[in-house]
């Protein structure tokens, strides 16, 4: 229950990442697993002739989204409920 929790938080957390990737064709998704996390990144080839081997643009998003997501910390306030008043 608390990975499922914690997948969701890190989605959450890098939802700036996922909304450019979006636009550029690409995405990608954490979930949990009995076994711990699946990260998963799609997105488009390159057009053809590819200039390099490191030149897929689901390259680039793996390359941004690591980094957040081994640096992720929750803040408490994101397990907050707020209330609404009437």
């Amino acid at each position: 229950m608390l990975t499922k929790v914690f997948a969701l938080l890190v989605d959450d957390y890098l939802n700036e990442v996922a909304y450019d990737a979006e636009l550029a064709g690409l995405s990608f998704s954490i979930r949990s697993t009995t076994s711990g996390f699946l990260v998963s990144f799609y997105g488009r080839a390159p057009a053809p002739p590819c200039p390099q081997p490191g030149a897929w643009p689901v390259q680039g998003l793996f390359l941004r989204a690591l980094p957040d997501m081994r640096s992720f910390c929750m803040a408490c306030s994101r397990l907050s409920v707020g209330r609404v008043v009437h």
